[in-house]
């Protein structure tokens, strides 16, 4: 069970913007920092700092949560900016895909006419397959294949029908497709990085400060006293337990 109810996320006790921004990490992460946010505003108010100050919650342990909270702000931008710029790379993937495919195509029908009882050669041009919902690698596979064979002075190959416009095409859009596909799985792995760098931020750093937090101020304001009801739910606590 968690150690204490988590307040609402959609504003903080003191109307600041919340840090932790929904739809770009999984709720535990949003409902943590959220929570650690809530505290941290609540123990800044000179009163409750000073009484919290009394029972060891020093000056310097507020300037390190804080301090990992804006840690936390500062890497939800990033992922946002990564999950956003996957979607652009996604979207530059799609279109050179597209390109390749159009390129592909006299390739292709110079190559049956060419190869027309050359089961291999058929084959390697990719000829019996539909290359319109081929997976990544094998697009690739047979673009470059095409260019590796028709290009070259002289080339390896030579397609009936295919004019040089047509190879300098297949040339630069296999190498556009090829590029295209690394910068989306590049803005896909740092995304993940990113989120990685955060769940451990907030499992390692800002959890444990913001425990500490409750419990300072579980001391500061016992559960016993009914007019500390209110002061205990800003902190995230059950206003007439104790923190477990």
């Amino acid at each position: 069970m968690p150690d204490a109810p988590t307040p609402p996320a959609t504003e903080s006790t003191n109307g600041k913007a919340k840090r932790a921004k929904a739809g770009f990490i999984s709720q535990s992460l949003v409902d943590a920092i959220d929570l650690a946010d809530t505290c941290h505003q609540e123990a800044a108010k000179p009163d409750v700092a000073a009484k919290l100050a009394e029972r060891d919650w020093s000056a310097a342990d507020q300037a390190s949560l804080g301090t990992q909270l804006d840690q936390a702000e500062s890497l939800q931008t990033q992922i946002a900016a990564a999950r956003a710029g996957k979607g652009t790379r996604t979207q530059e993937e799609s279109d050179a895909r597209e390109k390749l495919l159009t390129a592909l195509d006299p390739i292709l029908k110079g190559a049956r006419r060419t190869f027309a009882g050359d089961d291999a050669q058929r084959a390697a041009f990719g000829i019996g397959q539909n290359l319109s919902n081929a997976v990544t690698g094998e697009l690739i596979r047979v673009a470059k294949y095409a260019r590796d064979q028709l290009t070259g002075t002289p080339p390896k190959i030579v397609l009936k029908g295919v004019i040089q416009a047509e190879i300098n095409a297949i040339a630069t859009q296999a190498d556009a497709y090829d590029q295209a596909n690394w910068a989306q799985s590049q803005a896909q792995q740092t995304a993940s990085a990113l989120l990685q760098d955060l769940r451990t931020l907030v499992e390692t750093q800002i959890n444990p400060l913001r425990r500490e937090l409750q419990l300072t101020a579980d001391m500061a304001y016992p559960h016993r006293i009914e007019t500390n009801a209110a002061q205990r739910k800003a902190f995230g606590l059950q206003p007439d337990r104790p923190l477990a």
